[in-house]
């Protein structure tokens, strides 16, 4: 009887490191699944999940980067002071901060995680209007203050509360290029030290299907380095909240759930194996 209970006690250790051990199962996950979003942490200098952690802890001192959910948000603007998560620019980053729980694909294959029209109003729960397309004035002071780099592309969007990883990158890693990294223009003492000359002139881009099949068309205003405003076909269904999530997001429940299968089994063997003694 002395053998079963440890022999137990040692199935439920190994099943809480099982379940422990799978990337983007646990609460305060800011390292990245896969080198998927290599392109921003080697701009700047650590992950998206780092950054939109350390910009709600302005707020929040006790905020820590979730186990987000597998469907569109993953995260929500969920504080009393709500000022440092109620704007578009936390949104982006909590979408960057999915891409890098979930996507465990390394390479340039995957599509990544893309939210449905109307999702930045999901995340913004009952923290009221926000702010579009830039921060309020004390927490971009703040941000400034504890010199927490957020990349120009952060400070647009998409009018209709969607959001799309692959011209999120692609659009970001232009601009990178362009500005030779410095796209950190929000802060006085990350400005570029050169600005780049180019025609204002806006040019229409096609991005094709969004996350509910429609065509989408992007228009791009040159001389500005924030991301693009999008507009959806007219004849769609404005209310159509779809969401999108990768296989690595659906193995990763699974497995995890099964994990804390294996250890709520092995705690009842260990008891049951105690009480029988």
């Amino acid at each position: 009887m002395v053998q079963l209970a440890e022999s137990s006690y040692a199935f439920a250790i190994a099943a809480a490191v099982t379940f422990l051990w799978i990337p983007g199962v646990y609460a305060g996950n800011t390292t990245c699944a896969s080198n998927q979003l290599d392109w921003y942490t080697s701009v700047v200098g650590e992950t998206p999940c780092d950054t939109y952690q350390r910009l709600r802890r302005i707020c929040n001192p006790d905020y820590e980067v979730p186990n987000f959910r597998p469907d569109t948000p993953g995260d929500q603007c969920d504080d009393q002071v709500s000022a440092c998560c109620c704007n578009t620019v936390a949104f982006q980053l909590s979408m960057l901060c999915m891409n890098c729980q979930y996507d465990t694909v390394d390479g340039d294959i995957s599509s990544g995680i893309d939210a449905g029209v109307g999702t930045y109003s999901l995340y913004q729960g009952k923290c009221g209007a926000g702010t579009d397309n830039s921060l309020p004035a004390d927490v971009q002071r703040a941000t400034c203050n504890e010199n927490i780099r957020l990349d120009d592309f952060l400070y647009g969007g998409w009018d209709d509360g969607s959001w799309f990883y692959i011209f999120t990158k692609q659009n970001a890693s232009k601009d990178h290029a362009a500005n030779n990294n410095d796209t950190f223009t929000h802060c006085p003492d990350q400005d570029s030290s050169s600005s780049s000359s180019s025609s204002s002139t806006p040019t229409a881009l096609h991005t094709g299907g969004g996350t509910d099949g429609v065509e989408t068309t992007v228009s791009i205003n040159p001389s500005d380095k924030s991301a693009p405003t999008a507009g959806k076909d007219s004849s769609s269904d404005t209310g159509n909240d779809k969401r999108s999530s990768n296989t690595g997001a659906i193995v990763g429940g699974c497995l995890g759930a099964v994990a804390g299968f294996l250890l709520l089994g092995g705690l009842f063997m260990f008891w049951r194996a105690r009480r029988n003694r």
